[in-house]
Protein backbone atom coordinates (compact mmCIF):
# COMPACT_ATOMS: atom_id res chain seq x y z
CA UNK A 1 0.00 0.00 0.00
CA UNK A 2 1.31 3.12 -1.16
CA UNK A 3 0.23 6.00 2.50
CA UNK A 4 0.47 9.03 -0.08
CA UNK A 5 -2.04 7.43 -2.10
CA UNK A 6 -5.33 5.91 -0.22
CA UNK A 7 -9.08 5.67 -0.69
CA UNK A 8 -10.66 8.64 1.66
CA UNK A 9 -12.33 6.37 3.73
CA UNK A 10 -9.16 4.66 4.86
CA UNK A 11 -7.11 8.22 4.94
CA UNK A 12 -10.24 9.32 7.88
CA UNK A 13 -9.54 6.11 9.44
CA UNK A 14 -5.66 6.42 9.02
CA UNK A 15 -5.64 9.90 10.98
CA UNK A 16 -8.16 8.83 14.11
CA UNK A 17 -6.38 8.91 17.62
CA UNK A 18 -6.49 4.81 17.41
CA UNK A 19 -4.76 3.93 14.44
CA UNK A 20 -1.04 4.67 15.51
CA UNK A 21 -0.37 1.23 15.20
CA UNK A 22 -1.97 0.78 11.91
CA UNK A 23 0.26 3.60 10.61
CA UNK A 24 3.40 2.23 12.06
CA UNK A 25 2.50 -1.24 10.10
CA UNK A 26 1.97 0.40 7.19
CA UNK A 27 5.25 2.29 7.73
CA UNK A 28 7.00 -1.24 8.15
CA UNK A 29 5.72 -2.57 5.23
CA UNK A 30 6.80 -0.15 3.29
CA UNK A 31 10.24 0.01 4.74
CA UNK A 32 10.69 -3.22 3.71
CA UNK A 33 10.23 -2.83 -0.04
CA UNK A 34 12.40 0.00 0.50
CA UNK A 35 15.61 -1.44 1.81
CA UNK A 36 14.64 -4.37 -1.01
CA UNK A 37 14.75 -1.53 -4.23
CA UNK A 38 18.05 -0.06 -2.40
CA UNK A 39 19.80 -3.20 -2.69
CA UNK A 40 18.23 -3.37 -6.37
CA UNK A 41 19.87 -0.49 -7.53
CA UNK A 42 23.03 -0.87 -5.66
CA UNK A 43 23.58 -3.67 -7.50
CA UNK A 44 22.05 -2.45 -11.07
CA UNK A 45 24.56 0.72 -10.29
CA UNK A 46 27.61 -1.74 -9.13
CA UNK A 47 28.01 0.34 -5.87
CA UNK A 48 27.31 -0.80 -1.88
CA UNK A 49 24.08 -0.26 -0.31
CA UNK A 50 24.28 1.60 2.90
CA UNK A 51 24.82 0.39 6.09
CA UNK A 52 24.42 2.49 8.95
CA UNK A 53 26.51 0.11 11.38
CA UNK A 54 29.29 1.24 8.95
CA UNK A 55 28.63 4.97 8.71
CA UNK A 56 28.41 4.93 11.97
CA UNK A 57 32.00 4.04 12.31
CA UNK A 58 33.23 6.15 10.20
CA UNK A 59 31.49 9.44 10.79
CA UNK A 60 29.39 8.67 13.58
CA UNK A 61 29.90 10.48 17.42
CA UNK A 62 32.58 9.83 19.71
CA UNK A 63 33.64 10.72 23.23
CA UNK A 64 34.63 14.36 22.03
CA UNK A 65 32.89 14.41 18.67
CA UNK A 66 28.71 15.00 19.35
CA UNK A 67 27.49 17.42 16.41
CA UNK A 68 26.85 17.34 13.12
CA UNK A 69 26.55 19.67 10.88
CA UNK A 70 24.38 19.73 7.98
CA UNK A 71 25.86 22.40 5.42
CA UNK A 72 23.72 23.72 2.66
CA UNK A 73 24.10 26.07 0.35
CA UNK A 74 22.53 29.37 1.35
CA UNK A 75 24.00 32.78 1.43
CA UNK A 76 24.36 32.74 5.10
CA UNK A 77 27.39 30.39 4.95
CA UNK A 78 29.53 33.75 3.93
CA UNK A 79 28.57 35.01 7.58
CA UNK A 80 31.04 31.81 9.06
CA UNK A 81 34.02 32.70 10.14
CA UNK A 82 37.34 31.22 10.48
CA UNK A 83 37.01 29.98 13.19
CA UNK A 84 34.08 28.42 12.44
CA UNK A 85 34.48 26.29 10.29
CA UNK A 86 37.60 25.06 12.31
CA UNK A 87 34.92 24.15 15.09
CA UNK A 88 33.14 22.86 11.93
CA UNK A 89 36.52 20.22 11.66
CA UNK A 90 36.46 19.44 15.02
CA UNK A 91 33.06 17.91 14.74
CA UNK A 92 31.40 15.74 11.77
CA UNK A 93 29.60 17.39 9.28
CA UNK A 94 27.87 16.55 5.30
CA UNK A 95 28.14 18.61 2.88
CA UNK A 96 24.11 18.57 0.93
CA UNK A 97 24.45 18.43 -2.74
CA UNK A 98 26.27 21.33 -4.38
CA UNK A 99 28.34 21.67 -1.47
CA UNK A 100 31.22 20.26 -2.92
CA UNK A 101 31.88 23.89 -4.66
CA UNK A 102 33.02 25.09 -1.10
CA UNK A 103 36.94 24.38 -0.10
CA UNK A 104 35.87 22.95 2.91
CA UNK A 105 35.66 19.32 2.68
CA UNK A 106 33.13 17.47 4.80
CA UNK A 107 33.51 13.99 6.34
CA UNK A 108 30.73 12.99 4.08
CA UNK A 109 28.41 14.16 0.88
CA UNK A 110 24.81 13.58 0.31
CA UNK A 111 23.27 13.68 -2.78
CA UNK A 112 19.79 13.56 -4.61
CA UNK A 113 18.23 12.93 -8.22
CA UNK A 114 15.90 15.23 -8.72
CA UNK A 115 14.83 15.61 -11.96
CA UNK A 116 11.76 17.92 -12.11
CA UNK A 117 13.60 20.65 -10.61
CA UNK A 118 15.01 23.34 -12.64
CA UNK A 119 16.61 21.74 -15.83
CA UNK A 120 16.97 18.46 -13.95
CA UNK A 121 20.75 18.27 -14.51
CA UNK A 122 21.57 19.16 -11.09
CA UNK A 123 22.52 15.40 -9.71
CA UNK A 124 25.22 14.86 -12.37
CA UNK A 125 26.64 18.67 -12.14
CA UNK A 126 26.54 18.15 -8.35
CA UNK A 127 28.87 14.94 -8.90
CA UNK A 128 31.18 16.29 -11.14
CA UNK A 129 31.90 18.96 -8.27
CA UNK A 130 33.66 16.17 -7.25
CA UNK A 131 36.91 16.35 -9.18
CA UNK A 132 38.51 18.87 -7.00
CA UNK A 133 41.98 17.79 -5.64
CA UNK A 134 41.26 18.38 -1.74
CA UNK A 135 38.12 15.78 -1.86
CA UNK A 136 39.96 13.33 -3.99
CA UNK A 137 42.65 13.32 -1.17
CA UNK A 138 40.10 13.04 2.11
CA UNK A 139 38.14 10.49 0.06
CA UNK A 140 34.76 11.07 2.00
CA UNK A 141 31.86 8.52 2.17
CA UNK A 142 29.70 9.83 -0.64
CA UNK A 143 25.56 9.10 0.51
CA UNK A 144 23.29 9.07 -2.67
CA UNK A 145 19.58 8.41 -2.30
CA UNK A 146 18.36 5.71 -4.58
CA UNK A 147 17.60 6.33 -7.89
CA UNK A 148 14.13 5.84 -8.49
CA UNK A 149 15.11 5.16 -12.49
CA UNK A 150 17.80 3.70 -14.73
CA UNK A 151 18.65 7.40 -15.95
CA UNK A 152 19.15 9.20 -12.43
CA UNK A 153 21.38 5.99 -11.52
CA UNK A 154 23.61 5.67 -14.37
CA UNK A 155 24.14 9.35 -13.73
CA UNK A 156 26.60 7.71 -11.34
CA UNK A 157 29.13 7.33 -13.48
CA UNK A 158 29.91 11.21 -13.11
CA UNK A 159 31.03 10.10 -9.46
CA UNK A 160 35.06 10.36 -10.04
CA UNK A 161 36.47 6.76 -10.28
CA UNK A 162 38.93 7.46 -7.31
CA UNK A 163 35.51 8.19 -5.20
CA UNK A 164 33.61 4.80 -6.60
CA UNK A 165 34.13 2.95 -4.10
CA UNK A 166 33.15 5.60 -1.53
CA UNK A 167 29.33 5.43 -2.85
CA UNK A 168 26.40 3.95 -0.73
CA UNK A 169 22.85 4.17 -1.90
CA UNK A 170 20.71 4.57 0.92
CA UNK A 171 16.79 4.61 0.63
CA UNK A 172 13.92 6.33 3.16
CA UNK A 173 10.92 5.91 4.29
CA UNK A 174 7.90 8.95 4.60
CA UNK A 175 5.23 9.91 7.98
CA UNK A 176 1.98 7.65 6.86
CA UNK A 177 -0.28 10.35 8.65
CA UNK A 178 -1.24 13.49 6.83
CA UNK A 179 -2.28 14.89 10.21
CA UNK A 180 0.35 17.25 11.34
CA UNK A 181 -1.21 16.46 15.06
CA UNK A 182 0.04 12.84 14.13
CA UNK A 183 3.11 13.52 12.63
CA UNK A 184 4.85 13.37 16.15
CA UNK A 185 3.35 9.57 16.76
CA UNK A 186 5.01 8.09 13.07
CA UNK A 187 8.38 9.70 14.20
CA UNK A 188 8.43 8.17 17.58
CA UNK A 189 7.02 4.79 15.43
CA UNK A 190 10.13 4.98 12.89
CA UNK A 191 12.99 5.78 15.53
CA UNK A 192 11.82 3.25 18.14
CA UNK A 193 9.76 0.45 15.90
CA UNK A 194 10.37 0.48 12.23
CA UNK A 195 14.13 1.95 12.95
CA UNK A 196 15.50 -0.91 14.71
CA UNK A 197 14.31 -3.52 12.08
CA UNK A 198 15.46 -1.64 9.12
CA UNK A 199 17.95 0.62 10.45
CA UNK A 200 19.31 1.31 7.16
CA UNK A 201 16.90 3.58 6.24
CA UNK A 202 16.16 7.58 7.16
CA UNK A 203 12.64 9.54 7.85
CA UNK A 204 12.07 11.97 4.70
CA UNK A 205 9.38 14.39 3.68
CA UNK A 206 11.15 15.05 0.44
CA UNK A 207 14.07 16.93 1.46
CA UNK A 208 17.38 16.17 1.78
CA UNK A 209 18.04 18.17 5.12
CA UNK A 210 15.47 16.52 6.75
CA UNK A 211 16.97 12.80 5.72
CA UNK A 212 20.42 14.46 7.15
CA UNK A 213 18.90 15.37 10.27
CA UNK A 214 17.28 11.75 10.84
CA UNK A 215 20.47 10.23 9.91
CA UNK A 216 21.45 12.32 12.56
CA UNK A 217 19.50 11.41 15.36
CA UNK A 218 20.06 7.59 14.14
CA UNK A 219 23.60 7.78 14.52
CA UNK A 220 23.32 9.12 18.16
CA UNK A 221 25.02 12.70 17.81
CA UNK A 222 23.67 14.76 20.67
CA UNK A 223 23.36 18.38 18.47
CA UNK A 224 22.70 18.56 15.11
CA UNK A 225 23.48 22.30 12.92
CA UNK A 226 21.98 23.27 10.20
CA UNK A 227 24.79 25.22 8.13
CA UNK A 228 23.21 27.21 5.20
CA UNK A 229 19.91 26.36 5.40
CA UNK A 230 18.01 29.34 4.76
CA UNK A 231 14.88 28.18 2.89
CA UNK A 232 13.92 31.75 1.82
CA UNK A 233 15.05 32.56 -1.72
CA UNK A 234 17.85 34.01 -0.86
CA UNK A 235 20.89 33.46 -3.45
CA UNK A 236 23.67 31.00 -2.92
CA UNK A 237 26.74 31.23 -1.12
CA UNK A 238 28.66 31.04 -4.73
CA UNK A 239 26.09 33.63 -6.21
CA UNK A 240 26.69 36.13 -3.20
CA UNK A 241 30.71 35.49 -3.32
CA UNK A 242 31.79 34.03 -7.08
CA UNK A 243 35.27 33.62 -6.16
CA UNK A 244 34.23 29.92 -5.10
CA UNK A 245 33.98 29.34 -8.83
CA UNK A 246 37.33 30.88 -10.26
CA UNK A 247 38.82 27.38 -10.49
CA UNK A 248 36.12 25.36 -10.80
CA UNK A 249 36.48 21.62 -11.48
CA UNK A 250 33.63 20.52 -13.34
CA UNK A 251 30.31 22.64 -14.52
CA UNK A 252 29.46 25.40 -12.35
CA UNK A 253 26.07 24.94 -9.90
CA UNK A 254 22.95 26.33 -10.81
CA UNK A 255 20.04 27.64 -8.26
CA UNK A 256 16.92 26.56 -9.31
CA UNK A 257 15.61 27.90 -6.13
CA UNK A 258 15.93 31.72 -7.23
CA UNK A 259 13.53 33.91 -7.28
CA UNK A 260 11.14 32.52 -4.81
CA UNK A 261 10.47 30.02 -1.58
CA UNK A 262 12.74 26.52 -1.64
CA UNK A 263 10.32 24.07 -3.49
CA UNK A 264 10.95 21.78 -0.18
CA UNK A 265 8.36 24.33 1.63
CA UNK A 266 5.90 23.74 -0.83
CA UNK A 267 3.87 20.48 0.33
CA UNK A 268 1.81 19.89 -3.12
CA UNK A 269 4.44 16.88 -3.94
CA UNK A 270 5.72 15.94 -0.40
CA UNK A 271 3.86 14.80 2.84
CA UNK A 272 4.86 17.80 4.86
CA UNK A 273 6.83 20.79 4.55
CA UNK A 274 10.16 20.85 5.37
CA UNK A 275 9.53 23.18 7.89
CA UNK A 276 7.00 21.41 9.39
CA UNK A 277 9.27 18.23 9.21
CA UNK A 278 12.40 19.76 10.56
CA UNK A 279 10.15 21.26 13.73
CA UNK A 280 8.53 17.97 14.72
CA UNK A 281 12.02 16.47 14.50
CA UNK A 282 13.70 18.79 16.57
CA UNK A 283 10.36 18.23 19.35
CA UNK A 284 11.09 14.42 19.26
CA UNK A 285 15.10 14.65 18.99
CA UNK A 286 14.95 17.50 22.45
CA UNK A 287 11.74 15.94 24.43
CA UNK A 288 12.64 12.53 23.69
CA UNK A 289 16.74 12.12 23.30
CA UNK A 290 17.95 15.50 25.04
CA UNK A 291 19.17 16.17 21.59
CA UNK A 292 19.22 19.71 20.11
CA UNK A 293 18.51 20.65 16.37
CA UNK A 294 20.11 24.02 15.72
CA UNK A 295 20.62 26.44 12.88
CA UNK A 296 23.84 28.30 12.05
CA UNK A 297 22.32 31.52 11.50
CA UNK A 298 18.98 33.60 12.53
CA UNK A 299 18.38 35.04 8.83
CA UNK A 300 17.19 31.58 7.83
CA UNK A 301 13.75 31.07 7.30
CA UNK A 302 13.60 28.55 10.23
CA UNK A 303 14.67 31.25 12.68
CA UNK A 304 11.57 31.30 13.86
CA UNK A 305 10.81 27.90 14.81
CA UNK A 306 15.28 26.57 15.73
CA UNK A 307 17.64 28.37 18.51
CA UNK A 308 20.48 29.65 16.92
CA UNK A 309 23.83 27.79 17.60
CA UNK A 310 25.62 29.25 20.65
CA UNK A 311 29.14 29.00 18.67
CA UNK A 312 31.16 29.98 22.51
CA UNK A 313 29.55 27.16 24.33
CA UNK A 314 30.01 24.43 22.12
CA UNK A 315 32.28 22.38 23.18
CA UNK A 316 32.13 20.77 27.09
Amino acid sequence: MNSGAVAPILRQLLETPFSGSLRRQIMSKEAQREVEFVQLQASRGSVQSFSSGEISSLVGPTQAVDTLFVLGSGASVEELLPENFREIALQRSVGINNWAVHPFVPDFFSFESVPWVGDGKDFPRALQLLQRKEILEKSPLILVLRPSTNEGLSNLQFVPEALRKQVRLYGRVSPVTRDAHNLRIDIRSFFRHVSPRRYDLVMDSGASVVRMVSLGILLGFRRIVLTGVDLNGSPYFWERNPSYLENLVGPAPVNNQSGGVHETTDERNRPFSVVTMLCALSDYFRSELNGELLIASDTSALSGFLPTIDWRGLRP
